[in-house]
């Protein structure tokens, strides 16, 4: 179900499809570890018409849809019906939980449990992640990202950088 927003001279109808857009633009520098404007450019997809799309002016094209799918992984199904999870990784068996709490307290200045409280992520949680009891959720994955800047394809196993170059400013 949509909500109506008033534009000068217009209602336009925001529905999930338009929200999920926004979760997308916010959290993809963090999982990908690079700005959105060239997450962008690399799919041939202009900012002013995403930004249209994402405020229910226009719809993302499905020539555009299959491309961000092909070049970053994003999920089709999470677009379109909010079906978990946004991205479809090939996730390694042994994610790099363990290797993160080890790491991060030094490159970041602060404890580990401070990096917990400052994600929403309990201890016992963050254990049964390392422990590969169970995966995260992606609001967990979305806060070690934006507050720590932690690039989740390095978390789980792709050859990449373990910090994002830099936050998203939107």
């Amino acid at each position: 179900m949509g909500t109506t927003e008033r534009k000068p001279g217009k209602m336009v109808l925001l529905n999930d499809i338009n929200l999920r857009l926004t979760a997308f633009r916010k959290a993809a520098p963090h999982f990908l570890g690079i700005p959105f404007e060239e997450i962008l450019q690399r799919c041939g997809i202009t900012e002013k018409y995403y930004l249209s799309c994402e405020h229910g002016k226009k719809r993302l094209r499905t020539n555009h849809l299959a491309r961000l799918q092909s070049e970053f992984k994003l999920n089709p199904n999470w677009v379109l019906g909010g079906n978990e999870p946004m991205f479809l990784l090939e996730v390694d068996s042994n994610p790099r939980f363990k290797e993160f709490r080890e790491k991060a307290p030094g490159i970041l200045g602060i404890t580990f449990d401070e990096i917990l409280q400052k994600c929403g992520i309990s201890e016992e949680d963050y254990r049964s992640y390392e422990q590969s009891l169970k995966y995260p959720s992606v609001e967990h994955l979305f806060s070690l990202g934006r507050e720590c800047r932690l690039n989740i394809n390095w978390l789980f196993g792709l050859k990449t950088s373990m910090l994002s170059k830099k936050k998203d400013k939107r």
